[in-house]
């Protein structure tokens, strides 16, 4: 996926994901568009085997070395496919619970107060394109008397549309598409968290285009309570999911570390289910063959959330296996799953 190149942009996710904020508004990229030289891979281990390894997983402790450029991964699960005729608020939405379902979290409901709220600061970022002095609050902040303002910050225009409960994240995209949008978002780490939250009850999306400028936004807000379930993690991609894409994408701020470079692995990532402190203690991720090297967890995820970030590319066609321990709120999860990648280095290109 390309990530715009020409402006400065950051999605943001306005939960807390340091221990010492309590709603923490993040920045994160734009997801400009890359464009990937072609890689021939050959697939050099069975899937059997790959299974095999699944079970054979170290134990020991891992370095915690843990997650970037896209095509845009299609996802297969069980729910139903947009209709052509679907408006893209539908389509947007159901992409979203598609990966929320194969990450084993509650789905979202559309709520029209978010749903103007995204479409706002869509208008606003429209309007605005160009003009420097409207982004002083960075590409989630508004700045009153430019055009379009309804609110500095992402939850100002949440409340301003009346959602009655606390906002939880927002995320932007430059496609004018859901799908392209969601499945860049899901490539991503950071994104990607604020897309599982599981205390998300509501979701709506924004979206526009004028002859310069492509905008894609969905604000996400909690609801009257949240569900009472055991601390553990939610995980991704899910176990025994297939047609996992090879590559992740980027974002802002970089989940990597100084110097690191792109293409990257799709990031397999953790987050609390219920809970605030993640202490992640061992992490692995291997194919038949060995463990896969991978990146540093990001500094950005704290306490609320761990990343294992492939340095390159994964293979097509190949089983992967994780195992990861430690514990949430105190509480210890030891989990070991696999996922299969799919045939195609991109959507389309097998």
């Amino acid at each position: 996926m390309h990530m715009r190149h020409c402006r400065h942009r950051h999605v943001e996710i306005a939960r807390s994901l340091t221990a010492h904020i309590l709603r923490l508004e993040i920045p994160e990229d734009t997801m400009h568009h890359h464009r990937f030289r072609s890689i021939a891979h050959t697939l050099l281990v069975p899937l059997l085997l790959v299974g095999l390894a699944c079970t054979v997983l170290s134990r020991g402790q891992a370095a915690a070395s843990d997650p970037y450029q896209i095509r845009l991964p299609l996802v297969r699960t069980s729910t139903q496919p947009a209709s052509p005729g679907d408006p893209p608020e539908q389509i947007a939405l159901d992409r979203i619970n598609s990966y929320r379902q194969l990450a084993g979290v509650q789905p979202v409901q559309p709520h029209g107060a978010l749903t103007a709220a995204a479409e706002h600061h869509a208008s606003y970022d429209l309007l605005n394109y160009g003009d420097q002095s409207a982004w002083s609050n960075g590409p989630h902040g508004e700045v009153a008397g430019k055009p379009g303002f309804t609110g500095q910050t992402a939850a100002d225009r949440m409340a301003a549309t009346q959602f009655p409960f606390a906002p939880n994240a927002e995320v932007m995209n430059y496609f004018d598409d859901p799908i392209r949008s969601v499945d860049g978002w899901m490539s991503t780490v950071f994104h990607r968290i604020g897309i599982l939250y599981p205390t998300s009850w509501y979701a709506g999306y924004g979206h526009g285009r004028n002859a310069v400028e492509l905008v894609d936004v969905v604000d996400f807000g909690r609801g009257p309570s949240d569900l009472a379930v055991t601390p553990g993690v939610v995980v991704f991609p899910a176990p025994d999911q297939t047609d996992v894409p090879l590559y992740g994408a980027s974002e802002t701020p970089s989940p990597l570390p100084p110097g690191a470079q792109y293409p990257i692995g799709y990031p397999i990532t953790l987050q609390p289910i219920a809970g605030a402190n993640l202490a992640v203690t061992q992490a692995e991720l291997r194919d038949a063959d060995a463990r896969i090297a991978v990146y540093p967890n990001p500094p950005g995820c704290s306490s609320a959330c761990y990343a294992l970030i492939p340095t390159i590319g994964l293979r097509p066609s190949t089983m992967y296996c994780v195992h990861v321990a430690g514990s949430v709120d105190g509480a210890p999860f030891d989990k070991t799953w696999s996922f299969t990648t799919s045939a195609c280095l991109y959507p389309g290109v097998c």
